[in-house]
This record gives C-alpha cells, sequence and structure tokens, in this order.
C-alpha cells in the first residue's frame, strides 16, 4: 500500500507528511527511510514505495509524532520543483498538495 502523501515547499526544501490509515502508532525501529541515488525508498509494515526524484537532495530528515510521519528534504539547489517524483501517474495518484502550508511562491521574499 502506499501512504497518503501531502507535501509543500519552501526556496529551500520539500517538506511532505506521510500518513498510513491503518496504522495508530508509528514505531521509528521499524520505519525505513533511505535516498539513493535519487530515489526516495520508504517502508514501514504494509506500506511502501520507491519513486525517483525530480530533481537532487542534499539531505533527508524526519520527525514522527505517532500517527503521521513528516519528512523535510532538503534541496541540493534552491527553487521550486513542480513536482516531487519524476513519475507523473505516481505523483497524480497518490501525492496531494498540502494547502494548510502551501503560499503562493510569488509572494514569498527573498531571505
Amino acid at each position: 500500500m502506499i501512504p497518503e502523501i501531502k507535501w509543500f515547499q519552501t526556496k529551500d526544501s520539500i517538506n511532505m507528511k506521510l500518513t498510513m490509515s491503518k496504522v495508530k502508532t508509528i514505531d521509528d525501529n521499524s520505519l525505513k527511510i533511505t535516498l539513493e541515488k535519487g530515489y526516495l525508498k520508504f517502508s514501514y509494515r504494509d506500506y511502501e514505495f520507491k519513486e525517483e526524484l525530480s530533481h537532487e537532495l542534499e539531505e533527508l530528515k524526519k520527525s514522527n509524532n505517532g500517527r503521521i510521519l513528516t519528512l523535510k528534504l532538503i534541496k541540493k539547489e534552491r527553487g521550486y520543483w513542480d513536482s516531487i517524483f519524476k513519475e507523473n501517474k505516481f505523483n497524480k495518484l497518490y501525492v496531494k498538495i498540502d494547502w494548510d502550508n502551501w503560499y503562493d511562491q510569488d509572494s514569498e521574499e527573498d531571505v
């Protein structure tokens, strides 16, 4: 199964929230997340995916509040991405915009 994936971005990072409807509490010891040769690999119980990223990343950070896993993907180069993953079908089927955190790129001030 694929977890629900919501995302938003800044010039420096991609922020993803992964929610697994059949999981009440996420156990960090069973969680596997890796960046390998341009791919993001995720595995937890019955949930998993391996998808090629649309751009290069510098670093992956994660936090877990028990029910929702948050990933912060630090971009190698600043700028905005049209999508997280190269595969458009995966983006359309499984990736949704996190409207609670989304903001207009044109209105963001340069820092």
